[in-house]
């Protein structure tokens, strides 16, 4: 079916008063019994609501906050992305969310996330407490990552195959003992700037990466203080571009190894 065919049936759909799915109630289960399903969702108190695996592919269902007497909790079985999120919330009048089922594997059937106005769902800050970290571009591509360890994070990046997965790092505590380290996957390199203002001030240093396997944040003398920021991005097959921008005391000195 081409895209207008989809959307006239759309559309005669709503004019018929079709589209429109039951709201199951408190603790209920909705159920998906067409293509381009609105839910219209009315609490009284904090309640949920959990939407089922879909039966097939290609089904669009739109559950959105109609009257609102309470926050509504929303499970998705089998989850709404590819890090497996199964919770959003709604909490206003108006707020909605828009699914698109796919066929995950043979026969599985799973519902995605495609859009969503002011319902709380997947977030985009991953905090990282660990003394170690490898990036995934299912759980880390294109979210924030806040590196909160005094001791310390080692940071592996995954293969470069040339995907466009972006990953930001952002130092939310200062290293005190230890380093953060960001290390390639492999014969990987990577290639671009770090930039490293001086003991706060104005003194403004870069360091290049061209080819680089490393780049080791202690703290002081090397960044690692909180604020700094690490961009990279998969470019090519066993490449990376990658830009910093960082703070560091003492006598300063180069990251890039």
């Amino acid at each position: 079916m081409n895209p207008g065919n989809v959307l006239q049936r759309a559309y005669e759909l709503a004019s018929n008063g079709q589209t429109r799915i039951p709201d199951p109630g408190a603790s209920g289960t909705i159920r998906v019994d067409r293509n381009f399903g609105v839910v219209p969702l009315v609490t009284a108190a904090a309640e949920s609501r959990t939407l089922p695996a879909p039966s097939g592919p290609g089904l669009l269902l739109t559950i959105y906050m109609a009257t609102d007497g309470g926050d509504c909790t929303l499970t998705v079985t089998g989850g709404c992305d590819e890090a497996g999120t199964t919770s959003l919330t709604y909490s206003e009048i108006g707020q909605s969310a828009t699914f698109v089922s796919i066929e995950q594997a043979v026969g599985t059937y799973v519902w995605r996330l495609i859009g969503r106005d002011g319902v709380t769902g997947p977030s985009r800050v991953v905090n990282v407490t660990s003394s170690t970290l490898t990036l995934a571009a299912a759980s880390h591509d294109d979210k924030l990552v806040t590196l909160n360890r005094a001791a310390g994070v080692a940071v592996t990046l995954p293969s470069a195959t040339g995907s466009g997965s972006r990953f930001r790092l952002f130092v939310g505590t200062t290293v005190t003992s230890n380093n953060i380290t960001i290390t390639r996957a492999g014969s990987d390199t990577m290639f671009g700037m770090i930039y490293q203002l001086a003991d706060g001030g104005s003194a403004l240093a870069a360091y290049e990466c061209s080819g680089s396997t490393v780049i080791t944040l202690n703290g002081s003398t090397t960044g690692g203080i909180k604020g700094d920021r690490i961009e990279l991005i998969d470019v090519a097959s066993a490449t990376w571009s990658i830009i910093g921008h960082t703070s560091a005391t003492g006598i300063e000195a180069t990251p890039v190894t």
